[in-house]
């Protein structure tokens, strides 16, 4: 059964690529800038399956992450940073609010 999940682009992008892949199968293409105003580049809504594997991809800087689906129990939000040197993607119970 699919469910949604919440990603939300947070801090340090500035015109970077991130492409978001489960397996073969790419989800999404995005250049992102983060708004200095409220630490947020966008915000993406999709659905996975429980147990996928979705790969976040920052082709020209050579940096990924990856997330595995928790089990079904509800809405999931994962939050994406970029600190320069390490892409981190983490999952949050809350989704943040912004300004």
């Amino acid at each position: 059964m699919s469910e949604h999940i919440f990603i939300h682009f947070q801090e340090g992008f500035a015109g970077d690529v991130v492409e978001l892949w489960n397996g073969p199968e790419r989800l999404g293409h995005w250049s992102l800038t983060t708004r200095l105003q409220t630490g947020m580049a966008k915000i993406e809504t999709l659905d996975a399956e429980s147990g996928d594997e979705l790969r976040f991809i920052m082709p020209d800087a050579g940096l990924n992450a990856k997330i595995i689906v928790p089990p079904a129990d509800g809405d999931h939000v994962f939050l994406v940073n970029h600190d320069g040197q390490k892409l981190r993607v983490t999952a949050t119970e809350d989704e943040p609010g912004y300004l």
